[in-house]
């Protein structure tokens, strides 16, 4: 069983509907494959991002190869602290929504980035060059739009619908405004395929 996702996540690949204020996926070219035990351990490395824990970053890291347990001190460091960064909108409480416009991400992951260069004994796994594009364009894309999202609500639900085998049933679209934070401000967020579905 795998796990998909569109990971060309730039504004042409969306279109905005104001009747019924939703934003919908339009271009499955660039969907890829993930394996689920993949989609699982990256998700282990996200929760111990947004939990805080080091030392559970470390683990997830190891196993998923994006570290080898054999790094310098200041590899293992500045990664954990990239996860720290990359974590933050998952970190918030789950009835918060992370505000995307108020960050400054990029630069604090980015001023890590010679440090990490440098040190590193092996690439990450090659699943992760199309999956972090992926996310790094919908993290760009939100800070663009000042965004404020309820980023750990839907890694809680991906989380529970992996353990439940659901997971690719995630419907965004009930964090619109009538449910408390909105994706946008005031705004509803829809992807979904042909059969309504992430």
């Amino acid at each position: 069983m795998q796990g998909y996702i569109q990971t060309d996540a730039q504004f042409g690949n969306y279109l905005y509907h104001a009747g019924s204020d939703t934003l919908t996926l339009l271009d499955f070219g660039a969907t890829r494959a993930f394996s689920l035990e993949f989609v699982d351990r990256y998700l282990q490395v996200v929760w111990a991002c947004a939990q805080r824990d080091k030392d559970a970053m470390l683990h997830w890291s190891i196993e998923l190869e994006f570290l080898t347990g054999r790094e310098s001190r200041t590899m293992i460091d500045a990664s954990k602290d990239a996860g720290l960064i990359v974590g933050e909108p998952f970190a918030t409480g789950e009835d918060e929504a992370f505000d995307f416009g108020r960050t400054d991400m990029t630069k604090r992951v980015a001023a890590l980035g010679e440090a990490m260069a440098r040190d590193r004994l092996t690439p990450p796994p090659r699943e992760a060059y199309s999956l972090h594009r992926c996310l790094s364009g919908a993290f760009l894309a939100c800070m663009r739009l000042k965004a404020r999202v309820p980023a750990r609500a839907i890694l809680v639900e991906a989380m529970r619908d992996l353990k439940d085998g659901q997971l690719g049933r995630l419907q965004l679209s009930r964090y619109d405004s009538g449910q408390g934070a909105g994706m946008t401000s005031g705004s509803g967020v829809d992807a979904v395929g042909e059969d309504g579905e992430v």
